[in-house]
């Protein structure tokens, strides 16, 4: 993972790879997240409707990645 120093501020990590980062502009407020944990997918978060649906896909793709193959849980890093 890279030290906090090397880190820009306003992306957050997953593990030692950049998951979510937040945009501002004229055409409103953007995310670019990895849903998919490789490739950036820009949503919008402007609307409460948008925000509550963004909140909804970021849960299930990080609750996808907790999932093994066959369904288990996997135990969090460090758990025995």
């Amino acid at each position: 993972m890279a030290p906090l120093s090397e880190r820009r501020p306003g992306v957050f990590y997953l593990g030692s790879r950049a998951y979510l980062h937040f945009h501002d502009d004229p055409a409103g407020v953007f995310a670019d997240v990895k849903l998919d944990l490789v490739t950036f997918s820009r949503l919008p978060l402007t609307t409460a409707a948008e925000q509550a649906s963004f909140v909804a896909r970021v849960v299930r793709s990080l609750s996808a990645r907790r999932q093994g193959r066959d369904g288990r849980q996997q135990p969090r890093r460090g758990a025995r």
